[in-house]
């Protein structure tokens, strides 16, 4: 019996050309799972450039870059004063994880919601953009 190997692609949303890459290999067969990310400005593009496509959609939660759909009052480990995600670089170079568990969940159910405004379904799976974060991890559990 072959083996079968599953090939996901992340990002949904993140750019028009990202949508266009993503939607090229989905139709080309290569691709059925694709991360959406529901907090940026291109996701309604990706996701109607995929409309017709059987596709395993889950939530590549994002907390560095673009606007974060909580407050951001609400959410002040994640963001910078402009109110914007902090970037994956500041992730990167923190000594411990800043990351705050109770704000981190804040967000994930906002982006959860809006996954299912925009998809009418809930996500077949969760996981992280970018970012190596245990509260995160644990958030997303």
């Amino acid at each position: 019996m072959a083996g079968r190997i599953l090939i996901r692609s992340d990002d949904l949303g993140y750019s028009e050309g990202v949508n266009y890459g993503i939607a090229k290999a989905v139709k080309d067969g290569v691709i059925r799972s694709v991360g959406v990310m529901p907090n940026m400005p291109w996701v309604q593009h990706g996701l109607e450039l995929l409309k017709d496509e059987k596709v395993c959609y889950g939530q590549h939660t994002n907390i560095c870059a673009g606007r974060p759909l909580s407050d951001p009052k609400l959410i002040k480990s994640l963001v910078q004063e402009n109110g914007e995600f902090k970037p994956s670089s500041v992730y990167r170079s923190a000594r411990k994880d800043f990351v705050d568990l109770d704000e981190v969940i804040l967000e994930i159910e906002a982006q959860y919601h809006r996954f299912v405004e925009l998809t009418g379904r809930q996500p077949e799976y969760f996981e992280g953009h970018a970012v190596r974060s245990e509260n995160l991890f644990r958030g997303l559990q």
